[in-house]
């Protein structure tokens, strides 16, 4: 279970930038890229380093989230559905009004970010359970 959104308990994920982790490099998988933070970030971007994130680099995974809302390449594995899709942009939009808001207005966007990944998680869940 998730830390609550506050700017000191959520570390940014390295891939998609958004605050989806407890604490950075700790081997945590991000719920909106999939990325599962191993500690590479910007010095290494380019670089292939195997392990958890597998045949990919940070700075492809980027790309492919920046494009597709998951860090795989077209076809790795099974898509995204249009409602995932969905919850993922608003929970985007929620996490970007929550950093940019005044510290005074942060608690409702928070509980709204919060709401958008437990609907997220749901809706995962459910797909996975199609197979």
């Amino acid at each position: 279970m998730l830390m609550p959104l506050t700017p000191l308990t959520r570390a940014d994920c390295p891939c998609c930038g958004y605050p989806t982790l407890d604490q950075g490099a700790d081997f945590e998988i991000c719920l909106l890229c999939d990325w599962e933070d191993d500690g590479q970030g910007e010095t290494d971007a380019a670089e292939v380093r195997g392990g958890p994130n597998g045949d990919y680099s940070l700075a492809e995974a980027r790309s492919n989230f920046a494009r597709r809302l998951v860090m795989y390449r077209e076809g790795h594995r099974r898509p995204i559905t249009p409602a995932q899709q969905q919850i993922k942009r608003e929970l985007m939009a929620a996490y970007d009004a929550w950093r940019d808001a005044p510290a005074d207005t942060r608690d409702a966007l928070a509980a709204e970010a919060l709401r958008l990944e437990r609907m997220y998680r749901a809706t995962s869940r459910l797909s996975l359970d199609d197979d």
